[in-house]
């Protein structure tokens, strides 16, 4: 398995299946994926969406827990993650890259990688998502790339190698609000490789 998609899930019904489909959609190039989706307590019909999108989709499992929080529900779905990488996605985000860049995560095993982002406006336009990583194309150290640059701390922003959080023992702070301003400078600084 190249990639765990971790979705939290609370009272997510009315987006969560076209989430699911834009996963389903993308082109891993002929490696494997899994979804893990947490239902963190939702009392609206998000356990139905998942109980009918399991029967046809046999990469999505389901962690239902009583609600405890995005931090929470983060930590649930690594703890069972068998991909190289993780992949953090929201449960109202819409993935639209046409292709998985495997080749790239095959040849540099780096322990974070940037991806970009677009944003969509209550119009249902797109724009590009603010960046605070520029597009630089190479590897360097994770501590090099934050001396001088600002870094997005939003975590679906990157791709993480799954090792390197259980080496390091990451994990997100339960009860924290803005839980991934915290999370990723303690694994830039922790990180020895980032592909920008």
């Amino acid at each position: 398995i190249l990639l765990s998609f971790i979705i939290p899930a609370y009272n997510a019904e009315p987006y969560l299946k076209e989430c699911l489909d834009s996963i389903a959609r993308l082109d891993m190039r002929g490696r494997g994926h899994e979804v893990i989706v947490v239902n963190d307590g939702s009392t609206d019909g998000t356990a139905d969406v998942l109980r009918e999108y399991v029967q046809e989709h046999a990469e999505v499992q389901v962690i239902t827990q009583e609600n405890r929080g995005l931090s929470a529900a983060r930590n649930a779905g690594m703890q069972v993650a068998k991909g190289e990488y993780i992949c953090f996605v929201d449960a109202d985000d819409c993935l639209f890259a046409a292709k998985v860049p495997v080749e790239m995560l095959e040849k540099y095993q780096a322990d974070i990688f940037s991806v970009n982002a677009l944003q969509t406006d209550y119009t249902g336009r797109r724009s590009p998502y603010r960046r605070y990583v520029p597009p630089y194309e190479q590897l360097m150290t994770a501590r090099l790339f934050m001396q001088g640059r600002n870094l997005m701390p939003c975590v679906w922003s990157y791709l993480w190698r799954t090792t390197f959080l259980r080496e390091a023992q990451l994990s997100f702070v339960e009860g924290m609000y803005h839980e991934d301003e915290d999370f990723t400078p303690r694994a830039f600084a922790l990180a020895q490789t980032f592909m920008a």
